[in-house]
């Protein structure tokens, strides 16, 4: 989705090589490419290398059900059966392969899951063997392993290498910013965190165990004032946070942090601002400043949209400080208005920010053992021999552990 000019930003030594040929396509589908992308002016003509026999039809259809059955009557008759069709007379017909198909030659491709299931009803209704989900299953539906057994019946061929391979739990990036928030949100019991989707999500996961729901996106800041509702009608008074990112919260978080001070809910929102989409690949939001085009836009501001609702306590805070994060949460607690937090720190991925990167290093004879910097959950930190080790290749510095440390025996070089 990145321009040529904001990839050069990033790599200023970029080469581009235009391919001239095509080795997938047939002509008549390049062709039409071509049409769609013509005010690309960069997007120059596309041969294929191969005569591939190509039919491309363009069909407008009024409901999904019309659609549905317009694929069936071009199965059927691939098939080699006869029937009125939804083509208006005179309409030009392509009999290359009519009649020369069985049902497992063809695969009809859909934009949406939406559209799988009136298809498969059209094709049904007109007796032709199909299958749908079925054939994918409802996880790992695109392994190729899995789709070569269930279509091919083929299992794949497999060798024992004698080798247990080593349990690696999903765990946040060395000096991710989320860390220092939930490592925060960890040490209170009594508190009660509505997660939600993205990155943070993993902020549920051991040692930090620091979320009691995930539903969908969006409910970090629903699900939680649900919550507040449900424990205000049995007379529980719990300290309540929902918990949501930067982009989630531009996609479909505002809508839940209006609710809930319209509502008057019991809920302390949450931004956790990493100035990125982390989990989905790093794509630009309305809070990052760029398009997905790469172009350079006015960001959103997360605080101006939230005293635009209402918030009269918004707290900014650096989540690797941990000394100032848990400030952040007391004194969202002891508000008197509505106050929010937003915990602001850039993903160490985003490859035009330049980040303070360094190195933390254990000094063994300071070391007791105590595990305490295990409990930040982060990759780089391993005990062997009741000793406290960091692993220089994932650490960046981030000085987490150090300040869980209680005999200060992590420090920070500069790298």
């Amino acid at each position: 989705g990145h321009s040529e000019e904001s990839i050069r930003e990033i790599w200023p030594a970029l080469r581009v090589f235009r391919l001239a040929c095509s080795y997938r396509a047939g002509q008549a589908v390049l062709d039409a490419a071509r049409l769609v992308l013509q005010q690309n002016a960069r997007c120059g003509e596309l041969h294929a290398a191969r005569p591939l026999e190509t039919c491309l039809r363009l069909f407008t259809a009024p409901t999904p059900q019309a659609e549905a059955r317009w694929i069936a009557d071009h199965v059927r008759r691939l098939l080699g059966s006869s029937s009125l069709t939804l083509h208006r007379e005179g309409q030009e017909r392509d009999t290359t392969l009519e009649g020369r198909l069985a049902p497992g030659d063809i695969a009809v491709l859909v934009r949406i899951r939406a559209q799988i299931p009136p298809i498969l009803a059209a094709l049904t209704a007109a007796g032709i063997p199909c299958e749908g989900k079925a054939m994918t299953g409802k996880l790992y539906e695109l392994n190729p392993q899995l789709l070569r057994e269930r279509i091919f019946g083929e299992k794949a061929q497999t060798v024992d290498v004698g080798v247990t391979a080593v349990s690696r739990p999903p765990a946040l990036c060395p000096g991710c910013p989320h860390r220092g928030f939930f490592y925060t949100m960890a040490k209170h019991k009594d508190f009660v965190v509505a997660g939600d989707i993205g990155c943070y999500t993993l902020g549920g996961s051991a040692p930090l165990n620091a979320l009691d729901s995930v539903v969908c996106m969006g409910a970090g800041f629903s699900v939680g004032m649900g919550m507040s509702k449900a424990f205000d009608v049995t007379g529980q008074h719990k300290k309540i946070f929902g918990v949501l990112g930067d982009s989630t919260f531009f996609h479909s978080g505002m809508t839940g942090a209006a609710e809930i001070i319209y509502n008057k809910g019991s809920i302390i929102p949450v931004v956790l601002d990493n100035s990125i989409t982390g989990m989905t690949g790093h794509q630009d939001n309305p809070g990052s400043g760029r398009t997905l085009q790469g172009d350079i836009a006015e960001k959103l501001r997360i605080e101006d949209i939230l005293a635009a609702y209402g918030y009269k306590n918004i707290i900014i805070v650096d989540p690797q400080d941990l000394t100032a994060m848990e400030k952040a949460v007391q004194d969202a607690l002891a508000s008197e208005v509505p106050a929010a937090i937003i915990t602001r720190r850039p993903c160490l991925l985003i490859k035009r920010i330049k980040h303070d990167i360094g190195l933390c290093t254990v000094d063994t004879d300071k070391c007791i053992g105590c595990k305490m910097c295990l409990k930040v959950a982060c990759p780089a930190i391993t005990v062997r021999d009741k000793k406290a080790g960091i692993d220089p290749i994932q650490c960046v510095g981030c000085t987490v552990c150090a300040q869980v440390c209680p005999r200060g025996a992590i420090s920070r070089k500069e790298n």
